[in-house]
């Protein structure tokens, strides 16, 4: 069967996704879809002219209740789009939200079309790590075997990190799938946007003078006599109004509290750091990776990871040496850390550098893209 278009489906399609979305698209005949809840999708363009962004239900991720529900709706229109998806056309799920498998496992296998799986955070791993569903419940165990089942059945699943890909091949038979292993493809940024700005030359940087929250703060508290050191913390939910409510109560003059900024400054806000911080909670090593770490080495900054023992985060810093790891909650370590950074120059300078040649020979929207289509091609799923 020839493919002739792809319908993919990702309900948080951040920048990075939509930039696959895109290069994928431009290789098929006919136009494909893209359907996500991101807000920011509705203002992306496709410059192939090849790909129609679909809008549909926005993740509400106020409490653990409306991130199911949220979860259960766009699995919902995902599902009937599936079941209306024209033939020859390659469904393309991430696991975001996590129980859209099932219904693609379901739709294609009715409906004999192909899928492939890209696994950003693997569930029900995770919510079994932070206690939120018990390792033996019912729930579980029905989530895994379903897992099973869909995978073993996909054309090919993908992961972004080595851990996670060791993980993965634990829980099913990857021989079962079209491309007979786990694809490990890492985030990355398009380098050509994404780049590092002098701070004379970024409005922002002007504007603001220049995870686990709890850590940064605390240590940021410690370092609130360092005048040259400056926190800027950017996004949205309970940890951001926590962070606010502690910079006021601790009057911390040296950090900065903001909301997101629009999509369209983003190449302004991750270029204000001279060294950002990237957090892998306990207990999520091998489970997932803060992708966040490859738009800041595109910017050229050093990045100190919160995380501990054997996972992606830390293998990424020490792989590609442009930063150090500090386990989480020690704010101390991290304090003195970034006071290193900060006097010792040279050996910043040296992680910066690293940090963006890294990002140019391996973390690149060119390179990891042209990984993702080759693999594609080799199980005949993309047709030039």
């Amino acid at each position: 069967m020839k493919i002739k278009r792809s319908i993919m489906f990702n309900q948080m399609s951040g920048k990075l996704f939509r930039e696959l979305a895109e290069d994928i698209a431009a290789k098929f005949p006919e136009e494909s879809e893209l359907c996500t809840g991101n807000i920011d999708a509705s203002n992306f363009i496709s410059k192939s002219k090849k790909l129609k962004i679909e809008k549909f239900p926005i993740y509400n991720r106020k409490s653990k209740m409306t991130r199911v529900i949220s979860w259960l709706i766009f699995t919902f229109f995902s599902f009937i789009k599936m079941i209306y998806a024209p033939k020859n056309t390659l469904i393309f799920i991430v696991t975001n939200p996590p129980l859209i498998v099932i219904a693609t496992w379901l739709v294609c296998k009715i409906r004999k079309l192909p899928y492939v799986i890209l696994v950003y955070d693997i569930y029900p791993d995770v919510l079994i790590k932070f206690k939120v569903l018990k390792k033996k419940s019912i729930v579980a165990r029905i989530w895994r075997f379903l897992n099973k089942v869909t995978f073993e059945n996909s054309c090919a699943v993908y992961t972004i990190g080595d851990f996670m890909a060791e993980n993965l091949s634990k829980q099913f038979n990857v021989n079962k799938t079209k491309l007979k292993y786990i694809e490990v493809i890492p985030p990355w940024a398009d380098t050509n946007i994404i780049k590092p700005i002098k701070k004379s030359e970024n409005p922002l940087a002007k504007k603001f003078n220049q995870i686990k929250c709890e850590s940064i703060l605390k240590a940021a508290k410690l370092l609130k006599q360092k005048k040259n050191i400056k926190f800027i913390f950017i996004g949205e939910g309970e940890k951001f109004k926590s962070s606010l409510e502690f910079v006021k109560s601790e009057k911390l003059h040296n950090v900065k509290v903001l909301p997101l900024q629009p999509e369209n400054k983003i190449h302004y806000t991750l270029a204000l750091g001279d060294i950002s911080i990237a957090s892998l909670d306990k207990g999520a090593e091998g489970l997932m990776l803060p992708s966040k770490i490859y738009y800041y080495i595109a910017t050229g900054s050093a990045v100190i990871g919160i995380c501990e023992g054997t996972n992606d985060l830390a293998k990424s810093l020490i792989k590609g040496n442009f930063g150090i790891t500090v386990s989480p909650g020690n704010y101390k370590k991290l304090a003195k850390t970034i006071l290193f950074l900060a006097k010792n120059t040279s050996k910043l300078k040296k992680f910066r550098d690293n940090a963006r040649s890294s990002s140019i020979s391996k973390y690149s929207r060119k390179v990891c893209v042209k990984k993702f289509e080759k693999s594609l091609k080799s199980i005949n799923l993309l047709p030039y």
